[in-house]
């Protein structure tokens, strides 16, 4: 009997802890000024100030996207996507980060679009990233979603006024504080 209700208990502490990384979590940033920046652009809404300091030794690497790449092989990418490029010309792409990340379970949009979204949720967010939370902060022009891991972090920013183009940065192996310098303060 004390067996069953211990894993009962085990198993309400997973279901919970589950449905806790579901949600995302409201952040409110504050702009600092570090200095001398470098805009790097990719796209229409695809605008970063990153700090000319963090920049030290880095490469640029332009090709789909923009990738910038540390001495220590850390690296960011960014890289617009359109709604053309997922097939669903005319979708207003601003809910793509909301069932990427498990924010919204459905919607107006196609339920195809819908579904192969909650397909990559599992293999790109929930296995490949792992996030330990996933952010929602207000940027310059739009709003910012971060689902951010351990070893990676997937960040989607979404202009107000842009509905078939998002921005999409890839980072791995960058701290969450020097995420927040080299990208998060020069969107906000």
């Amino acid at each position: 009997m004390i067996y069953r209700s211990a894993l009962f208990f085990l198993l309400f502490c997973l279901s919970l802890n589950s449905a806790l990384g579901n949600e995302a979590i409201k952040f409110q940033y504050e702009k600092k000024d570090y200095g001398p920046t470098l805009m790097l652009a990719s796209g229409l809404v695809g605008r970063l100030n990153v700090p000319v300091a963090e920049l030290e030794g880095a490469k640029i690497i332009p090709g789909a996207g923009i990738t910038v790449m540390f001495p220590d092989r850390s690296y960011f990418s960014l890289e617009i996507l359109t709604s053309e490029d997922f097939g669903y010309k005319g979708v207003d792409i601003r809910s793509w980060p909301l069932y990427l990340f498990g924010i919204k379970e459905s919607g107006p949009e196609p339920e195809s679009y819908i579904s192969e979204l909650k397909k990559s949720k599992k293999f790109v967010i929930d296995l490949d990233i792992s996030p330990e939370e996933v952010r929602i902060f207000d940027t310059s022009s739009g709003t910012g979603y971060w689902a951010f891991g351990k070893k990676k972090s997937f960040i989607v920013l979404v202009d107000k006024d842009k509905s078939d183009q998002i921005l999409v940065i890839k980072t791995e192996s960058i701290s969450g504080e020097r995420i927040e310098r080299l990208i998060i303060n020069g969107v906000i």
